[in-house]
């Protein structure tokens, strides 16, 4: 786990006791990564869009304790995504390694981080480090 993913979920863990401190718990999550729509209805959806679980249960928390509203929580994947960065990282992957064996270079490991471990199925992470 990267310092990042670290810091944020200790960040997330701590639901603020004092008002002030959700609502500024809250708005950081908001402008981070999320929004406020309101319907022509005047129906009001609040939404965030993240990878971390922390970051949801500390939002649906604060959520209730302050408005005293429920959230319903969405699971998506998007796999398309996925088939594009894979596409753009194998043909990366082979610019590569066609310089390095030009250039006789023959490298003992790779890095893989920025949350592409975590991102990827078991079957795609393998297709990777094949």
């Amino acid at each position: 786990m990267s310092f990042s993913s670290e810091v944020r979920e200790e960040l997330a863990s701590q639901i603020p006791k004092s008002r002030h401190c959700q609502a500024a718990q809250l708005h950081a999550i908001l402008t981070m990564c999320g929004g406020v729509t309101i319907s022509a209805a005047d129906y009001v959806r609040i939404a965030i869009r993240t990878e971390n679980a922390f970051v949801v249960r500390s939002f649906c928390e604060i959520i209730r304790k302050m408005l005293h509203l429920r959230c319903e929580v969405r699971v998506q994947k998007k796999p398309s995504g996925i088939r594009t960065y894979m596409a753009a990282l194998q043909r990366e992957m082979a610019v590569v390694g066609a310089r390095t064996r030009a250039m006789r270079i023959r490298p003992e490991s790779a890095y893989v981080g920025g949350g592409t471990p975590t991102t990827l199925d078991q079957r795609t992470l393998g297709a990777l480090l094949a």
